[in-house]
Formats: C-alpha cells, sequence, structure tokens
C-alpha cells in the first residue's frame, strides 16, 4: 500500500545535495580548466556545477523552501535558475523532485541524466541516487547512497540522505539516527535535519525525544509552516487533537495554501469522528493543491474517512477519481497502486471476485506500460503478491498454498525487505484460515510489525487460541492509533465486528 502522510512525500521529494557557493563555472572556460579547479575545492560537500552565477543563487534559495516543504516556492526559484543557466543539471532535479506530477518529474529527470558529462563526479551519483529512486529501483539507490558517504563523508545533505534511506527504505531508526547525529555535528543549525529527527523519534516511540526535536526544527524556522505541522503531527499520533490542530493552524496562518496542514486539520477530525468536517479539509486540501501528488492524497484520505465511516462504495468512487486523474498525468505507478488499494478494500469486505478484477487490472496496466524495465517488475511483483492474498481471502487454500510454497520462486529478483515482510504476511493469513495458530503467528512475527492489518490477524490467531488477554491488547492498539491509513481504518472496521462478538 501507498502511505501519505506527509514525512513519507518529503522523503520522495528532500534534495539530497549540498552546494558549494564558491563554484561556479564561467562559460568560457574549457572542461580541462574545470576539471583542475574541481580538484583544488574542498572535497567535503558535493560542488554544484553552472554557468551562472544568478542560477546558484536561486538554486540556493529554492533548496531552503525544499527542505521546509514549501513546493511551489521552490520549484519557482528552480525554474528562475534553469531559465539562467538552461544546462543547470541539478536545477532540473530540483524541478524532478517539486514537480508534483509523474510525468513532468520524469522529463525533469530525463534532461538532468542528459547533462551528466558537464557536472561533477558527486553530481553524477546524486542525479543517478535521485533517478534511481523514481524508478524503484532500491539497489542502485543503496549503491549511490554508499558511494556518496565514501566521497563526501563530512556533507551533511549527503548523511541526511543516509539517514532517510534507512529510516524509509529499511526502516532501521537508529541507523537513522546515527546518520542524523553527524548532521547535528557538522552543522548543529542545520533546521532539517531536526525534522526527520523528530519523526524517527515518534516511529521508535520515544515522544519525549521527539517532541524535543520538533520544537527545536521551531525554534530555527519560527516564521516557517513545516515546523509547526511536523510538530502538530506528533500531537495527533499522540491522541491531542485540539492541541494538534492549534499547531497545524500556525502553519496555515503563516502560509495559507500549506496543503499539508489542511490534511493534517482534516485527520484530527477523522480521529475525533467527525468524517464529514475531516472531508471538508481534505476538499478544501486538494482545491487548493497546484500539485497532483496531493491531489492523490486528498483522494486517498477521503475514501480511507468513507472505509472508516462504513461506506465502502464512496470510498471506492474517492479512488477511481484517483485512478482517473493519475491517467490523465499518465502516471502508471498511481494507477497500479489504487487498483490494489481498492481490492484490499474489496477483499477485506467480503468481495474476493471483485478484488480480483482490481488486481489483474493492475497487472495489465504493468504490462501495457513503457516503464524502465526494474520499476515494472517491482510493481509486478506486488501485484503477484496481491493476487496470492487474494487468493487465500477468496479461501482458494489449496491453489494458495501451492503457489506459496517458495518463498524464493514468488520472490524472485524482487526479494525485497518490503516484499518478504508481505509474503509472511500473506503465510500468515493462510495459516490462519486453515486452523494453525502457532504457525500464522510464527509468521506474522516476521511481518510487518507496524501494519495494523498484521495487529489485526494477530488478534484473531489469539483469540481462536484461547488467548484474550494478548488478542484485547492488538485490539486496544488498533483503538487507540492515530497514524492515518487505509490499513488502520479496515483493521479498525474488523476491530469493532470483534468487541461486538465478545459482548
Amino acid at each position: 500500500m501507498e502511505k501519505y502522510n506527509k514525512l513519507f512525500v518529503l522523503f520522495l521529494v528532500l534534495i539530497p545535495f549540498v552546494v558549494n557557493p564558491s563554484v561556479i563555472y564561467p562559460q568560457q572556460q574549457t572542461q580541462t580548466t574545470t576539471t583542475t579547479d574541481q580538484q583544488s575545492l574542498s572535497k567535503d560537500e558535493v560542488p554544484i556545477t553552472t554557468t551562472s552565477s544568478q542560477a546558484r543563487d536561486k538554486y540556493l534559495e529554492g533548496l531552503k523552501y525544499a527542505d521546509n516543504i514549501q513546493f511551489e516556492k521552490a520549484k519557482a526559484l528552480f525554474q528562475d535558475a534553469i531559465n539562467a543557466d538552461p544546462n543547470f543539471a541539478l536545477g532540473y532535479v530540483g524541478l524532478a523532485t517539486t514537480s508534483g506530477s509523474y510525468s513532468t518529474s520524469k522529463q525533469y529527470f530525463d534532461k538532468a541524466e542528459s547533462l551528466m558529462d558537464k557536472v561533477s563526479e558527486g553530481e553524477k551519483h546524486l542525479i543517478s541516487f535521485y533517478k534511481a529512486q523514481f524508478e524503484g529501483n532500491t539497489s542502485k539507490v543503496k549503491d549511490e547512497v554508499q558511494k556518496l558517504l565514501s566521497m563526501f563523508p563530512k556533507d551533511k545533505r549527503v548523511e541526511l540522505i543516509a539517514g532517510t534511506f534507512e529510516q524509509f527504505s529499511n526502516r532501521n531508526f537508529d541507523a537513522a539516527i546515527q546518520h542524523y547525529q553527524k548532521v547535528v555535528e557538522i552543522d548543529p543549525n542545520f533546521a532539517p535535519v531536526y525534522n526527520v529527527m523528530g519523526y524517527t523519534y515518534s516511529d521508535k516511540n520515544d515522544f519525549n525525544k521527539a517532541e524535543e526535536a520538533f520544537k527545536k526544527y521551531i525554534s530555527l524556522l519560527p516564521d516557517s509552516p513545516n515546523p509547526y505541522d511536523s510538530y502538530a503531527e506528533l500531537l495527533l499520533k499522540n491522541g491531542r487533537y485540539d492541541a494538534s490542530i492549534e499547531q497545524y493552524q500556525k502553519a496555515i496562518d503563516i502560509d495559507p495554501v500549506f496543503v499539508s496542514a489542511l490534511e493534517g486539520i482534516g485527520n484530527n477530525y477523522l480521529f475525533k469522528g467527525d468524517y464529514a468536517k475531516a472531508r471538508e479539509y481534505y476538499q478544501t486540501a486538494f482545491d487548493k493543491s497546484p500539485s497532483l501528488n496531493w491531489k492523490y492524497a486528498s483522494l486517498y484520505n477521503e475514501a480511507v474517512s468513507f472505509v472508516r465511516e462504513g461506506n465502502i462504495t464512496n470510498a471506492l468512487n474517492a479512488l477511481d477519481k484517483r485512478i482517473s486523474l493519475a491517467e490523465n498525468d499518465n502516471s502508471i505507478p498511481t494507477v497500479v497502486g489504487t487498483h490494489n488499494m481498492e481490492g484490499f478494500i474489496l477483499a477485506e469486505n467480503g468481495k474476493p471476485d471483485e478484488a480480483m478484477k482490481h488486481f489483474d487490472m493492475a497487472s495489465e496496466k504493468i504490462e501495457s506500460s513503457n516503464l524502465p524495465d526494474n520499476l515494472k517488475d517491482n510493481l509486478m511483483s506486488d501485484v503477484k503478491l496481491n493476487k496470492l492474498y487474494g487468493m487465500v481471502t477468496a479461501n482458494k487454500l489449496d491453489a494458495a498454498s501451492n503457489e506459496l510454497q517458495s518463498k524464493d520462486q514468488v520472490l524472485g529478483s524482487a526479494n525485497t525487505p518490503q516484499n518478504d515482510k508481505k509474503y509472511e504476511a500473506i503465510m500468515g493469513l493462510l495459516s490462519l484460515k486453515q486452523n494453525k495458530f502457532d504457525d500464522a503467528l510464527s509468521h506474522f512475527d516476521k511481518a510487518d510489525n507496524e501494519d495494523p492489518m498484521t495487529w489485526y490477524y494477530q488478534a484473531m490467531a489469539y483469540q481462536k487460541k484461547g488467548d484474550t488477554q494478548k488478542a484485547t491488547q492488538l485490539i486496544d492498539k488498533i483503538k487507540q492509533s492515530n497514524q492515518n491509513s487505509v490499513e488502520l481504518a479496515v483493521a479498525n472496521n474488523h476491530a469493532k465486528e470483534i468487541v461486538a462478538q465478545t459482548k
């Protein structure tokens, strides 16, 4: 499933490079002279290659806004930089990461890649890093991160992207924090690191350190909306809804079109149980957002609100709108991901045959696309797992068991940590339906322990084993969670059914 909290969006667009303001390449210089100049520079930071001091200045200013989720302002400045230097490779990367549109991002990444022969070695790795991330090539991303760390061990932004890679791709929070602490050692006043650090501590459920990091972030950028938005998300996670709304409102007072805060207020009302009010904010966010990515998020949240309300028809309608938007942008990954969401919702609401139709549509969309092979393979492996999950929910247990026998055969070259956990979750569900409760719990222990559906199926297994105490603890965990997702919405509805059955 796709994730749509604000920090995940940040991970997709965070611009991971430090530029050295002293590196300006006059147009009349030859490549040989440029190379010599680069060799005489400090090795601490990734240099920047541009023919224009104006382009450099606009670019640096754009980075400050991009760091703090003000993408429209950043995008305008990156465009100014490109206007000043049409061959500015990193400028195109900046535009790609803040465009908010799949098709536009692809064009800008392709342009940046075409200019690789005009930039420094460090910049080549940065461009390759971001292109690989855009295409879902996790092994390439990891390789580029390691190369950048080796080349620039004192570059705060390189350490920052290494931390976000550990945090989001590997879910290794301790390793992420180690990288963030190195950033602080290099530059204790580099505000963005306190943002990601706050989220990492929040993911570790160390709320005191998370709050400390976010308050430090606010103190460094009191006139920026994002610090208040991030702190508000922590308050929401802890169920402090009114305090969270107050912080989100501070962000909106600074920037009335700061869409993340509008979504956040909507989420607060969602968890308060006021679904109509939540959807008012999601609609406002949709209307005000110039970015397709945030419009996708608004429709996702709208669908989730309907799922929590038990209105599956309206939830699917919202996701159908999402597919139409993505089709118009030729955003095949979004189309595929949304079909997977619809399939999941249908399967968990007793309609496995209809669910399988969406998984089939996702598969057909991938096959007919001209996506990069690596991205195609990643998307297809996810659909393959979804189809196996669909077979289990349809109680085609013998057929599913036969296909799931060999993990290596199921996952193939897409044997990523995420897919491995999904495989274990499907095996757990299969074992649960076969009344092999200990086997089910063993598999669920290896699945995604941050997924509310894992908690729900663990609760089911414990309940069937007769361990009502552990089942109740997991159900309470679902009921008390405030991290909005379609998985939580479905698990929450199932939890209500369990509670009703025990009364």
